[in-house]
């Protein structure tokens, strides 16, 4: 290993051995993130596949969020979540 980061900073790939540690660093990082993509990317699709054969139950966003559901005045305030939150009445 010490070897192959010497021949890196010789033949000028990296300037030096922090050089080399962030590179491997950086390809860690993507490895791990593509790692959390595909097991977000099969569960989406298990859910999807569930969703498809009638396995789903009804959503109820005000059950979910009860907050963004709330009364003022007599008429229904929904905060949209979302850049710049903001509020409609």
């Amino acid at each position: 290993m010490e070897a192959y980061i010497k021949g890196q900073i010789e033949s000028g790939a990296y300037a030096n051995l922090s050089e080399v540690v962030r590179a491997g660093i950086r390809l860690l990082m993507e490895r791990d993130g593509a790692r959390q993509f595909y097991a977000l990317k099969a569960e989406l699709e298990h859910a999807v596949r569930e969703a498809e054969a009638g396995e789903f139950d009804d959503f109820d966003p005000e059950a979910f969020d009860p907050e963004a559901y709330r009364w003022r005045s007599g008429a229904l305030t929904i905060r949209l979540y979302s850049r710049g939150a903001s509020s409609f009445s």
